[in-house]
Order: structure tokens, then C-alpha cells, then sequence
């Protein structure tokens, strides 16, 4: 398989969104440098730090930290669709998983930006789970992941029935 500069397949169709960057570091970073430039501002002013601010501040920081690791920081950087298999990318690491190993395929419920999970048979270098957020993230909050889970969980369960039939598979 060959890549391009910027890290992408030149072939396979790419099923998760360019904006992974962003919901990943720049907008944890403008929320976490928000919070901050708060809290220096008001330590400035002539009542400076009491009871409720500090319970603001830490409130809004554990909750966001919470909702980040929860919702952005498992999120991988780039999925590809390859046919037989998919090729994911996080944190330069390139990963090829056979869609005979996606176990499951889980779309979000009420999450936004929505996110698609592979759950896999066997781990690979990234774990048992996969975690991307799909093409078109704003699209309609509950609808954008549907079709892209829907036709992965076809394409994995025809990839399953292929290898145990023992025809070409991931396995």
C-alpha cells in the first residue's frame, strides 16, 4: 500500500472526518485555555480568589476533562476502507484490521460529534476497540453515523461468513 504526503491511502474510501485534529487538541485546548484565562482574570480583581469561584473553576475543569476523555481522547486520527479490511491511522501508527476481525459495529446514541466503534475479535495494536468519529460529523447529530455503521456491520458479517466458510478472509 502506498501514502501520499499527508499520511492518507491513495486508494480506499476514507469513512471518518477530517476534523479529528480539531475535536481531539483544538477545541480541548480553547476550552482548557478559556478556563484558565478565566481564572487568571478574575484572581486579578480586588476580591480575588473565594469559595464559589473555586468551585466553578474546579467543577467546569473535572467535567471537561471527564467529557474529553470520554467522548474525544479515544478517538483515532483516520479510518480507511479498503474492501476486505480497513486501515487506521492514530498517532503515526498505521494499522491494518481484517473486517472478519470487527466483531460488532456500534453507532452512537445522543453523542455529538457521533462516533462509530469496532469492536474486535482479537486485538490488534490499538486495542480491542476502535473508535472514529464518521464523514460528515455535523451533518444531523443522530443520523451520520447510521450509514456508515450500517454498511460496516454488512461488510464485517459477509468477511466472518466468507472466513468461516473458508474463502478469503482476514484471518
Amino acid at each position: 500500500m502506498s501514502w501520499d504526503g499527508d499520511g492518507a491511502p491513495d486508494e480506499g474510501r476514507r469513512l471518518s472526518t477530517d476534523l479529528t485534529l480539531f475535536l481531539k487538541r483544538v477545541f480541548p485546548a480553547g476550552f482548557f485555555g478559556f478556563i484558565a484565562l478565566m481564572a487568571v482574570l478574575i484572581t486579578m480583581t480586588e476580591e480575588g480568589w473565594d469559595l464559589l469561584f473555586f468551585i466553578v473553576i474546579s467543577s467546569l475543569l473535572l467535567v471537561g476533562f471527564v467529557v474529553y476523555r470520554r467522548m474525544l481522547a479515544g478517538l483515532v486520527d483516520a479510518v480507511y476502507d479498503y474492501g476486505d479490511s480497513l486501515v487506521v491511522r492514530n498517532r503515526g501508527q498505521v494499522t491494518r484490521v481484517a473486517l472478519a476481525d470487527v466483531l460488532r459495529v456500534e453507532a452512537s446514541e445522543n453523542w455529538n460529534p457521533p462516533r462509530i466503534t469496532l469492536v474486535l475479535s482479537k486485538p490488534c495494536s490499538l486495542g480491542h476497540e476502535i473508535a472514529f468519529c464518521p464523514l460528515e460529523p455535523f451533518r444531523h447529530v443522530f443520523d451520520a453515523d447510521k450509514e456508515i455503521a450500517q454498511a460496516l456491520r454488512v461488510h464485517a458479517q459477509r468477511a466472518r461468513t466468507e472466513c468461516e466458510s473458508g474463502g478469503e478472509g482476514g484471518h
